[in-house]
């Protein structure tokens, strides 16, 4: 009844009622279960070429970005 009197004061004075309803079928499954049947991302793949362009750019690259172009042109498929 707190949540129901604070937003009749605070927000809308003519509210009178909230109705919750909880749907059964979410308890059902795991976050983990819900997570794993569909991917967050869709899987990207790094093309040769690409490879080939992050390598020249870490070629005249210094220290952290350097060695970073060059772990992400090893991803390449």
């Amino acid at each position: 009844m707190n949540l129901l009197s604070t937003l009749r004061r605070e927000l809308l004075r003519d509210l009178s009622t909230i109705e919750i309803k909880i749907n059964p079928s979410l308890a059902s499954t795991t976050p983990d279960q819900r997570r794993k049947s569909e991917p967050a991302f869709p899987e990207r793949v790094l093309s040769l070429q690409a490879a080939e362009y992050l390598k020249v750019l870490a070629s005249g690259a210094e220290g952290k970005v350097k060695k970073r172009l060059e772990e992400l042109a090893k991803l390449a498929k």
